[in-house]
């Protein structure tokens, strides 16, 4: 079985893999706040497209454009094909669907796609069927019906393979669903988190194969602490570690935020009625948080405060750093490196937890919603459907095996990673709607190096709860 159609299957079978409190054993871990993906059952194999057609209707789509680098990818339209793998993928998912379903697939662009929302359903203009924005962005609208609930609209099989699964289980309220991510879209696997390391310094330090590690299940805080605090050194001899020395780990602030959700730890879990309820002070988070501050606060392992962008990137590729954090949208310089790099998920809290997540940043991760000025439900449903499915072997081909195995990663462990990576991406409501700025709070408690979060939480707690309540009455109506 190939690697595309093994990814397939792991985009369904990631919550049962990773799921059921029942199934974990995180005996160092308190259990109190298990975190769990919503369960699902596998789909059939087979869905039947959409009958009819639409007589050659124009499907107009709506995509931000910010021109930050690395995060704006026409991954929903192109206007023609052009030799590149992934333009030309998108080109020929469209033609199938346009030719299938008597459609004209149109796109045109924004800077505030949020805006373009608001306006058009304030005056009942059906200027666009669907918009792709920032998830953080989007999902405000879903409590102030801006948005059309994906239960409602017709000829889209929710539980197909085709769909992210995660993000489906994670991203629901009370069973409403306003946004959706999968194989349609490469933009939602853009802020998806990892590590990089640095061949030639691993080789050098004579370290323990991290690829070995993460199969054989030690790839954990403990072990990871240890490898960053042994490959700092003063390489200019000066007696000062700065960013001309090596270091272990270089990342911004906002790391420790990422390997609280490597941890499996979440800002909010959701109820047996799928109602969110927050767990940032929980006995399980504190105690993964105790290993994270070690990990963030240690000056002779972990360097990065207040670096510019182009900082990580210039030390690791210059041999300064053994491990550097990445989202993927920002991986595509390391092409250019002289030594060879690997890709790694983030480390787990210890031995006993079962899988290794990736976190996905919600303010770079893009998702897919439906405005509700939106007059064409049924087409609406079965271009998404055809789009969504078309792509798995043309868009999804393309981003996986020829974009990413293709031109990036340098050996088969690393592409076994990617399976692994993407395989596990845990999506966080509470990080996702930030309710009372508690996922900024992280940054800024780390870029303190506090060391009481109890403390630092209580200033976060009411406004964050009275948020979360807020968001689940929009909702419920309760």
């Amino acid at each position: 079985m190939n690697r595309i159609r093994i990814l397939s299957i792991v985009f369904v079978l990631a919550i049962l893999l990773t799921a059921c409190a029942g199934d974990r054993e995180e005996s160092a871990v308190p259990s109190e706040t298990e975190t769990t993906l919503a369960e699902t059952t596998l789909p059939p194999v087979e869905y039947d497209y959409p009958d009819g057609g639409y007589d050659g209707a124009a499907f107009k789509i709506m995509v931000l454009r910010t021109g930050y680098w690395g995060q704006d990818y026409d991954d929903l339209w192109v206007e023609a094909a052009d030799g590149d793998v992934l333009n030309d993928a998108v080109y020929t998912r469209n033609m199938r669907t346009e030719e299938r379903l008597s459609v004209a697939i149109a796109c045109e662009t924004s800077a505030d796609t949020t805006a373009v929302i608001r306006k058009i359903v304030s005056a009942g203009d059906n200027a666009c069927h669907i918009t792709q924005d920032k998830l953080m962005l989007l999902m405000p609208l879903s409590i102030s019906d801006h948005l059309v609930f994906f239960g409602d609209i017709p000829n889209i099989n929710i539980g197909a393979p085709w769909y992210d699964q995660n993000a489906i289980g994670a991203l629901s309220i009370a069973g409403k669903l306003a946004v959706i991510a999968g194989d349609i879209e490469v933009s939602d696997k853009m802020a998806i988190m990892a590590l990089v390391f640095n061949k030639k310094i691993a080789e050098g330090l004579n370290i323990e194969n991290p690829y070995g590690m993460v199969g054989s299940g030690s790839w954990t805080f403990d072990n990871f602490y240890n490898i960053i605090t042994a490959a700092t050194a003063d390489i200019d001899g000066n007696g000062i570690l700065d960013e001309k020395d090596r270091w272990g780990f270089i990342v911004e602030d906002f790391g420790g935020w990422m390997l609280l959700g490597s941890s499996g730890n979440k800002l909010a879990e959701k109820d047996e009625n799928d109602k969110p309820y927050l767990t940032m002070d929980t006995e399980r988070s504190l105690a993964a948080l105790d290993k994270i501050m070690q990990i963030m606060y240690d000056g002779d392992g972990r360097t990065g405060h207040n670096y510019p962008a182009e900082l990580f990137e210039s030390m690791f590729m210059s041999d300064l750093a053994l491990f550097s954090y990445i989202a993927f949208s920002s991986v595509i310089p390391f092409r250019g490196m002289e030594s060879d790099f690997g890709i790694l998920p983030m480390p787990k809290y210890d031995e006993a937890q079962k899988a290794y997540y990736s976190s996905t940043s919600p303010y770079v991760s893009r998702s897919i919603c439906v405005p509700a000025s939106n007059t064409e439900p049924e087409m609406t449903g079965a271009v998404i459907e055809s789009m969504s499915r078309e792509s798995a072997d043309t868009v999804k081909t393309a981003y996986y095996d020829k974009l990413l195995d293709g031109k990036l990663t340098r050996d088969d462990e690393s592409s076994e990673m990617l399976d692994l990576i993407f395989g596990n991406i845990l999506y966080d409501i509470g990080s996702t709607f930030n309710w009372g700025d508690t996922w900024f709070m992280y940054n800024t408690f780390f870029a303190e190096k506090n060391t009481n979060f109890v403390s630092f939480y209580e200033g976060y707690r009411a406004k964050a709860q009275a948020a979360l309540e807020e968001t689940i009455k929009a909702f419920t109506g309760e």
